[in-house]
């Protein structure tokens, strides 16, 4: 397996807490791999419930996930695309925080770098 962090700002509904993305790549030799973006939690602010993530797909399309109940969230990939991801955290009252910085790009290449 192999992982890329890619560091994100994750804002809690008060205070701010940095946050990795971690991408943990598992290939096979035909198609393409499914990606694990995975977040630390805020150290600050309320306490999180749940998350927002948006996925930008290309720099054009965006895949929306709420609620997502854990710091990650797996994603089959395709070739060719490239991704980036963004967060938020949401407290127990549904007030969401606002949504970090996009993440740096990642794209799946057709077999692991090094092989």
């Amino acid at each position: 397996m192999i992982k890329v962090l890619l560091a994100v700002v994750v804002v809690a509904v008060v205070g701010i807490g940095t946050a990795l993305v971690q991408e943990n790549k598992t290939f096979n030799s035909q198609s393409a791999p499914d990606v694990e973006f995975v977040w630390t939690t805020p150290t600050t602010g309320s306490s999180v419930h749940h998350y927002v993530a948006q996925i930008l797909v290309n720099e054009q399309d965006t895949l929306f996930f709420d609620p997502v109940m854990s710091p990650s969230i797996m994603l089959p990939v395709t070739y060719g695309n490239k991704y980036r991801i963004r967060v938020a955290g949401v407290d127990a009252a549904n007030i969401q925080g606002p949504l970090s910085m996009w993440s740096l790009p990642f794209a799946p290449e057709l077999a692991p770098p090094g092989f």
